[in-house]
């Protein structure tokens, strides 16, 4: 620390340099906290003064469990035996989140009163975590009076309220239609009047015409607006073309232009934002290449279209999709997970945040959806049992035939031991390594597509995703889990509905879209490491995999449609 008089010093130093410049400088420059003040005329802000306390904090909650981290740093080079190591705990308390959610889904303290608007959001939040711990089947009385809960939020004109009597609107629409589908019983399905739910969102659709700059020609942007009258952002074509394919009646009169609005909110950084012109953010960037997914769904049903329907009138492909840069959506991605943390944050320069391990850990399977298509199964990892995720076998690695790696270096038999080391390792420079898989991704993708190159690289095989998951589980199990239950944002912060909600969903997403086997002791067993799983979530709607299958497989019937 420097002493005050020379603080003081140096900013009249600094100041008396302003006075030479206009005052909009020097407004600009007092404009800062003191407390923030450094010895660089590059300020530090309350974000960096932030961002340095949790990341000391994250240190030492890891090294709490790891006595030796020096001997298990150069563990890859001088094998010690697993004696010499502390055990470490990576365990999720489930009885402690079950009782978390139980305690709360059916009522609410008082101090509540001002979440009233978002009560569907609170049931979806609750029912939903309680699904992903596999728990929610236990309790059938509850499943009744959420059913009829929801049931009293419906509109008369259509969607979702926040509560029973509120306006419909496409957030609660969602959460109820999702929270609906987490219950999966007849009684839910039968609460949703489609008819009057799809009137309702072309009431709510936006289409426009713009011309692109490229061409001069006139390209066709849809959007839907949050509620009657309401703002449109990216959020609202999701949460429309989500529920109109949970109700079956997701069509190429919903999702018309859709994808061009989509396009038009990614930004310089490659991300997407809300709305066109805004900051690219880790929510609205799952919205949007989930949007995408959506609307790829209608374009592959028309494909398969037969003959007899040929004469309907054909989308044009500037109608479908002004374009996407896919490769800049995922080096924006990869710029989200933090090198000590191993969690992401929802923006660049922003803090490291629980529920941002669902938002930006489910868009990198979305991307693959995108660039593949609905057959994509390689990475979507369906046929994942629960065997994949407890074994424990040597580090998964990108090898060839001869046990050589991407970059030609030979590959060495990894214990169960090296698999623990090598994720406190990893935890310090987990952005950089995984920006370094982005870019030899592409630089194989280029190199094979050189017709002059001599040395034909072998493609690296896509079996894992470009995020270090087991460094998300290390965050998510280590330092956002509350010990009275429940999940949150970051350590000093306390659990809530939300981060319990995102939190164990990205925790679903690590551990059956990421590499294996899943994080939990030092020398965990299969049987411990089965205690840290959780049910496997659909990426595209945040609904438990096997939920949406049965929703999906009984949903129907006949529609009165308005």
């Amino acid at each position: 620390m420097r002493r005050k008089e020379e603080e003081e010093e140096e900013e009249d130093e600094v100041h008396n340099m302003f006075m030479c410049a206009p005052t909009a400088a020097a407004a600009t420059f007092a404009s800062f906290d003191d407390e923030y003040i450094s010895n660089s005329v590059i300020k530090d802000s309350e974000t960096t003064v932030l961002q340095t306390e949790l990341e000391e904090t994250v240190r030492e909650m890891y090294l709490k469990n790891d006595e030796e981290e020096d001997v298990c740093g150069a563990r890859r080079t001088s094998p010690t035996t697993s004696s010499s190591r502390t055990k470490r705990t990576f365990n999720l308390e489930r009885t402690k989140h079950v009782e978390y959610c139980l305690r709360n889904v059916r009522e609410l303290h008082p101090t509540y009163v001002s979440l009233n608007s978002s009560r569907t959001w609170i049931v979806y939040w609750l029912v939903h975590s309680l699904g992903v711990l596999g728990e929610l089947d236990l309790e059938e009385d509850l499943r009744a009076d959420v059913v009829e809960f929801l049931a009293s939020c419906q509109h008369e004109s259509g969607g979702f309220g926040g509560g029973p009597g509120q306006l419909a609107h496409l957030a609660p629409t969602y959460a109820a239609m999702s929270a609906l589908v987490t219950i999966g019983t007849k009684e839910a399905m039968a609460v949703v009047d489609v008819g009057k739910l799809r009137a309702w969102l072309m009431r709510l659709k936006t289409v426009t015409t713009t011309t692109r700059k490229e061409d001069g020609e006139d390209v066709v942007v849809g959007s839907f607006a949050m509620h009657v009258d309401g703002e449109s952002d990216v959020r609202g074509s999701y949460c429309a073309l989500a529920v109109a394919h949970l109700c079956k009646v997701l069509d190429e009169e919903l999702t018309r232009g859709v994808a061009n609005y989509v396009a038009e909110c990614q930004t310089h950084e490659g991300g997407f934002a809300g709305e066109p012109g805004a900051e690219a953010h880790g929510g609205y960037a799952y919205c949007g290449i989930a949007t995408l997914v959506l609307c790829d769904m209608v374009v592959e049903k028309k494909k398969n279209e037969t003959t007899a329907k040929n004469n309907k009138k054909k989308i044009k492909q500037s109608e479908y999709k002004i374009g996407v840069d896919l490769d800049a959506f995922e080096e924006w991605l990869v710029h989200r997970q933090c090198g000590v943390e191993g969690g992401f944050n929802g923006r660049t320069n922003k803090l490291c945040d629980g529920c941002y391990s669902f938002w930006i850990g489910a868009s990198f399977p979305l991307l693959e959806m995108v660039r593949g298509g609905k057959e994509s199964k390689q990475l979507l990892f369906e046929e994942r049992t629960m065997e994949d995720l407890t074994s424990v076998p040597p580090i998964a690695s990108n090898r060839d035939e001869d046990g050589m790696d991407a970059a030609g270096d030979a590959i060495g038999t990894s214990t169960r031991d090296d698999d623990e080391c090598l994720f406190l390792g990893t935890l310090r420079d987990t952005a950089a390594e995984m920006c370094n898989l982005k870019e030899e991704n592409s630089l194989t993708i280029e190199v094979n597509n050189d017709d002059d190159a001599k040395i034909q690289k072998k493609p690296l095989a896509r079996t894992r995703l470009s995020f270090n998951a087991r460094a998300l589980q290390g965050w998510i199990l280590g330092c956002c889990q509350s010990e009275k239950g429940g999940l949150r944002d970051k350590p000093g912060k306390s659990a809530d509905f939300y981060h319990t909600c995102y939190c164990l969903s990205g925790l679903s997403v690590a551990q059956w879209y990421g590499e294996l086997p899943v994080l939990a002791g030092g020398n965990a067993t299969a049987k411990e490491r089965k205690a840290n799983v959780v049910e496997k979530t659909n990426v595209l709607l945040n609904v438990v995999e096997s939920k949406y299958t049965n929703w999906m497989d009984n949903f129907g019937g006949d529609i009165d449609m308005e």
